[in-house]
């Protein structure tokens, strides 16, 4: 089984530095290839995603009160772990990127506009190029283009374009980084949500209900020093590993 189908997560990257691997080969090589001692990419993406997920049960478990309250939270978990299984471990296809959507449209009650938008886009664009240049690779060598003639990339500029873009090394990296950046934000965007970190404030109650006031939490706004070490790590690891290509032989 390849180590992804397509998918641009963690692996594309690994497989830059730990096999020198290029284009399409990045995610196309075997997912049972060792990778530390014995343990295979599917034994180590499969610890990884385990790690993470008790991490976020921990968090869930520490904060069960706030949990139970604000639904919202929930929503938001769900969308993280979601992302989660789809960015750490192998043997993805690139097209499960479309189930992350529903639940992340349902998060902008915990996370901030830029945060929300960006995720919104970047999941979107990167899903919809990925799976169209996939099938776009594969269609020719399976002669439908009879069936799809809109993926043949010899009948459409744009399939073209994107099968293209699925062999290029900078375009791989930049997009399995910003997929990888995504999981990361909404990680920040949960802590930041939780009591301690978020902003009060109060919703008023219908007249005459006034015992019925609530205290809400507001989606923070505005950037925090914090933000800022986040978007520059970032802004260094897209210039790394988009010449990464360009240095290792």
């Amino acid at each position: 089984m390849p180590i992804s189908h397509g998918t641009m997560n963690l692996w594309p990257l690994v497989t830059l530095f730990a096999q020198r691997l290029r284009g399409a080969d990045r995610y196309f090589a075997s997912s049972v290839t060792p990778l530390l001692g014995s343990a295979t990419y599917s034994d180590v993406s499969t610890w990884l995603f385990l790690l993470f997920f008790a991490c976020i049960l921990a968090l869930v478990a520490i904060h069960r009160d706030d949990f139970k309250s604000r639904g919202e939270l929930l929503v938001h978990v769900s969308a993280l772990s979601l992302l989660a299984l789809l960015s750490l471990k192998t043997r993805i296809s690139n097209h499960h990127y479309i189930l992350v959507l529903p639940f992340l449209i349902l998060t902008m009650r915990t996370i901030r506009r830029l945060a929300f938008y960006f995720s919104i886009a970047a999941l979107s664009v990167n899903t919809l190029i990925s799976t169209w240049g996939a099938y776009s690779l594969v269609v020719p060598g399976l002669n439908l283009d009879y069936f799809v003639p809109s993926f043949d990339p010899r009948n459409s500029k744009l399939s073209l374009l994107f099968s293209s873009l699925m062999t290029a090394d900078l375009f791989i990296s930049v997009s399995s980084l910003v997929n990888m950046f995504v999981m990361a934000w909404l990680v920040w965007e949960l802590l930041r949500a939780l009591p301690g970190r978020a902003a009060q404030r109060t919703v008023s109650a219908p007249e005459g209900r006034g015992k019925y006031a609530r205290t809400a939490v507001a989606a923070p706004r505005g950037f925090t020093s914090g933000d800022r070490v986040i978007l520059s790590v970032f802004a260094l690891l897209l210039v790394l590993v988009g010449l990464a290509p360009l240095v290792i032989k």
